[in-house]
């Protein structure tokens, strides 16, 4: 199998799943592993939807409890390129995320706290 067939198969299947609209958890861990891979329509699902909140919370779940390895480090990958002001609810889930045993799942976590506390002490929340 070629490069560019593998390639063009992934990106096939990234646009049907996209097509979709959904980000349901079955949709987006598929997307998730496609992103993994370095599909830039899977990629780009996430960069525009950085303010989904329904995302944001299946995202979380994932980070949490997917033990597919790639979906679930490029779910805690995501949930960290959120607006920290959406993470802030969240902080809880992330600290359990930030405490799991695989250091690709948890730095992400980590760095969402970081930024989360950053802006709490910026806008004195803290």
């Amino acid at each position: 199998m070629q490069s560019g067939d593998h390639e063009a198969r992934r990106e096939s299947k990234a646009a049907q799943l996209v097509a979709t609209g959904s980000t349901g958890a079955d949709t987006v861990q598929e997307l998730l592993i496609l992103s993994c891979h370095s599909s830039p329509l899977a990629n780009r699902f996430f960069e525009d939807r950085l303010g989904n909140e329904g995302l944001l919370k299946t995202l979380l779940g994932l980070a949490l409890e997917d033990y597919s390895g790639d979906a679930q480090m490029t779910a805690s990958y995501w949930v960290s390129r959120f607006p920290p002001d959406m993470l802030t609810p969240h902080v809880a889930v992330l600290t359990e995320i930030a405490s799991n045993k695989w250091d690709s799942v948890s730095v992400h976590a980590r760095r969402a706290l970081v930024a989360v506390a950053q802006q709490s002490r910026v806008t004195g929340l803290s």
